[in-house]
């Protein structure tokens, strides 16, 4: 795979300075909070970077680097659903490398997360793509299980229409809200033994649930 067939760089470099833009116009003014650890909750944290306005942390108790201090949710929210960047992904961008990322990308992906549910003996029922854009990793899923039920978890008014299109069951929220509606979360690198049942799987996976 070529960084080009996914990524051509006429329309990556438009699509990156609108993001910058967007950066300062949906956060700049916000306050900023810190938060724990996203891989294991530690709250000693040492500062490491700041880009495009954004400072990123590391955890020194499981080494995750990640962005905190971070906005509030409300910013995410609205840069989503309303910013110049996010449109030109989702109405330029993206249309214009989806079957080029169908092939390299989420085909590959689908076997290899498909060929470990079965080495784990794993029964997937339900499949939930966080942040699911076009859905085509849902879609190429579905391939394989017709019967399985997907899910799209998107903010983006636009990239949540092209879901339902495909007839899945859509959630338009960030994953922050989204994930509520299934209760028994279990992030994906726990999966290491034959103990779940029936797991939603993508980005996240669930023990029972909905």
């Amino acid at each position: 795979m070529k960084e080009h067939e996914i990524r051509p760089s006429k329309l990556l470099y438009r699509y990156l300075e609108l993001s910058v833009q967007d950066a300062d116009e949906c956060f700049s003014d916000c306050r900023k909070s810190t938060i724990p650890c996203v891989g294991c909750a530690g709250t000693d944290l040492a500062f490491q970077f700041e880009k495009n306005g954004f400072p990123y942390s590391l955890c020194k108790k499981c080494g995750t680097l990640f962005q905190s201090p971070r906005p509030p949710f409300e910013a995410f929210e609205a840069f989503y659903r309303n910013s110049e960047s996010s449109r030109y992904w989702a109405e330029s961008f993206f249309p214009a490398v989806a079957e080029a990322r169908r092939e390299k990308i989420f085909k590959p992906r689908v076997k290899c997360l498909s060929d470990l549910c079965n080495t784990k003996d794993i029964s997937v029922k339900k499949i939930i793509d966080v942040g699911a854009g076009y859905g085509i990793f849902l879609d190429e899923w579905r391939k394989l299980d017709p019967d399985v039920i997907a899910v799209a978890i998107e903010p983006s008014q636009l990239l949540a229409e092209e879901c339902r299109n495909k007839k899945f069951e859509v959630i338009e929220d960030l994953i922050d809200s989204g994930i509520n509606a299934y209760p028994n979360f279990i992030p994906y690198h726990q999966i290491k033994s034959n103990r779940f049942n029936n797991i939603l799987l993508i980005c996240c996976i669930f023990d029972g649930g909905k």
